[in-house]
């Protein structure tokens, strides 16, 4: 299921605006997709604009703070992690493994096509944000099977793994913005 990203932009930025307008000083945005890292900072910034001093507004994407130790975790090789990947698989077979087919699991590495290009989800490098029509942006096209990376080496215990990497890092964020801001 899809929607146009206004009415999403439009649709997470007024329940952000409410939580302000009724006393919410610290917002936190958390996305969990990629098509929409681009959307969930305009979403951060419209909240933000509209609620008027003294409200702080994050808005982050789990694979941007846990990178790191994703990276740590991971086998494939760089291009193994971008949709039904080494990571979403296995964080699928952690949490729902009765869903995950992995007799189905097919190899569709993503490929730099610009060195300003970002490889996989655990690439912490800021990259340019590429995007093509029909799905995949220019670094993957998920083919029939709908995989850009290596679901083959996914596996519950890595899934264990990047879950509490991945839980581990957010909460540090969430700490930081509780404590520190």
């Amino acid at each position: 299921m899809s929607i146009e990203f206004d009415v999403w932009i439009k649709f997470v930025s007024q329940i952000g605006q409410s939580l302000a307008k009724h006393g919410f000083r610290k917002i936190v945005l958390l996305n969990g997709h990629g098509g929409n890292a681009a959307a969930i900072d305009l979403v951060a910034q419209n909240i933000a604009e509209s609620a008027g001093k003294g409200c702080l507004v994050a808005a982050f994407s789990y694979w941007d703070v846990s990178g790191e130790q994703i990276d740590s975790i991971r086998t494939s090789a760089q291009g193994g992690m971008g949709h039904s990947c080494e990571l979403e698989t296995s964080l699928q077979l952690y949490l729902r493994d009765g869903l995950v087919k992995m007799e189905r699991a097919v190899k569709n590495p993503r490929t730099r096509s610009s060195r300003f290009d970002s490889l996989d989800l655990a690439d912490n490098k800021k990259h340019v944000l590429f995007y093509r029509s029909g799905g995949g942006g220019v670094a993957g096209d998920p083919g029939e099977f709908g995989t850009m990376g290596d679901p083959t080496v996914a596996t519950k215990e890595k899934g264990r793994r990047f879950f509490e990497a991945i839980v581990g890092q957010v909460s540090e964020v969430l700490r930081d913005i509780s404590e520190k801001m």
